[in-house]
C-alpha cells in the first residue's frame, strides 16, 4: 500500500512540470519570448498528461476489479489518481483549445516580457522542488479531503467526472473548511477550470489557518500578478521568501515583479542568482537566459515599466 502511494507520488513530481505552472496561472500560452517551439512542448507535454492519468485511472479499476486491491485500498487510491487527473485533463481542455484557436503573438517590447501566461516550463520545474520534498503528505492531503463515500462505485474506465470530482471535495471542505492541504488542492482546481476568483478565496482561506504557508503565498502573488497589480504581488512573494528565502517560485516572480516595474538591475540580480542554481543545458536555464536577452533591450530602450 505504501509503496503504492510512494510510486504515485514519484508520478505526481514527475508530471509537474507540465501541471502545476499552468494550475497556478490558469495560463496554457507558450514558453517565454525566444524559446523556440513552446507551443509545441506544451500540446505534447499536455497529451501526455492527460494519456498518463487516464492510464493510470484505468489500471487502478482493473486491479479493483480484479481483486488485486482491497476496497480500502481502492478507497484510499482513488482520491489520489482522480486529483491530478482533474487537473490534467482541466489542463488540457485549455492547452487543446489554444492549439486549435491561437492566439496572436505579444509585440516584443517590455511589457510583453516574458509575460506570466509564458512561463509554463520554468515554473513548472521550479515548483516540482518545492513538491518533491511534500508530494506524500500532499497525497494524504487529497486522501483525507476527497475521500469517497463509503460504496461509491467505480467510474467508468477512461471516463471522469471533473465536476463531480470537484465537488465531492468542496462538500468535504464544507464539513472541515480548515484542512489546508484540501483548500490548496480546491484552489488549483479553480484555476484549472478558470474560476479566478475562487482559488483566491481559497487560498486565502489557507492563510487564515497557516499564515507561513509558501503555496498560498505563491498563489495570491501569481493571480495579483496576472491582474497587474504589481505591488500585492510583491508584498505575498515577500511572504513566501520568508518562509523559505530559497524558493525559487517566488525569486522568478519577484524578478518578474522588478521587470515589469522597470527595475531591470534588480530583476537582474535576481535571474542571474537563479541561473547559478539550474543546470546550464536545460530548458529552464535557457528560458532565464531568454528573459535575460529581453530584459538587457528594454533597458537600452528605455522602456516604461508595464503595470
Amino acid at each position: 500500500m505504501i509503496a503504492a502511494i510512494l510510486v504515485m507520488a514519484l508520478l505526481f513530481v514527475t508530471g509537474a512540470v507540465f501541471v502545476f505552472w499552468t494550475l497556478l496561472t490558469g495560463k496554457t500560452g507558450p514558453l517565454p519570448v525566444g524559446v523556440e517551439g513552446g507551443e509545441e512542448i506544451a500540446v505534447s507535454d499536455a497529451k501526455r498528461a492527460k494519456a498518463e492519468a487516464l492510464r493510470n485511472l484505468k489500471d487502478l479499476e482493473e486491479q479493483y476489479a480484479d481483486g488485486r486491491i482491497s476496497e480500502n485500498e481502492y478507497g484510499e487510491l482513488r482520491p489520489v489518481y482522480e486529483g491530478r487527473a482533474v487537473e490534467a485533463l482541466a489542463a488540457f481542455e485549455k492547452f487543446g483549445r489554444s492549439a486549435r484557436t491561437p492566439e496572436p503573438s505579444p509585440p516584443r517590447d517590455f511589457a510583453g516580457l516574458v509575460p506570466i501566461n509564458r512561463m509554463a516550463g520554468f515554473m513548472g520545474i521550479v515548483l516540482a522542488g518545492v513538491l518533491a520534498a511534500g508530494a506524500y503528505g500532499f497525497l494524504g492531503q487529497w486522501r483525507a479531503a476527497a475521500k469517497p463515500e463509503a460504496g461509491h462505485p467505480p467510474a467508468a474506465s477512461g471516463e471522469l467526472d471533473v465536476a463531480g470530482m470537484v465537488a465531492r471535495l468542496e462538500s468535504r471542505l464544507a464539513a472541515n473548511p480548515n484542512d489546508a492541504g484540501g483548500q490548496l488542492m480546491l484552489a488549483r482546481s479553480y484555476i484549472a477550470l478558470g474560476r479566478l476568483d475562487d482559488a483566491l478565496e481559497r487560498y486565502r482561506k489557507v492563510l487564515s489557518v497557516d499564515s507561513r504557508n509558501e503555496e498560498a503565498h505563491l498563489g495570491v502573488a501569481t493571480l495579483m500578478l496576472q491582474a497587474g497589480h504589481l505591488d500585492k504581488s510583491a508584498k505575498s512573494l515577500e511572504e513566501a521568501l520568508k518562509t523559505n528565502p530559497a524558493s525559487g517560485p517566488a525569486r522568478w516572480m519577484k524578478g518578474l515583479v522588478f521587470a515589469k516595474q522597470g527595475r531591470f538591475d534588480e530583476a537582474e540580480r535576481a535571474w542571474r542568482g537563479l541561473l547559478k542554481e539550474v543546470p546550464p543545458d536545460s530548458r529552464e536555464a535557457g528560458m532565464i537566459r531568454e528573459s535575460l536577452v529581453e530584459l538587457e533591450k528594454a533597458r537600452k530602450a528605455g522602456a516604461p515599466a508595464a503595470p
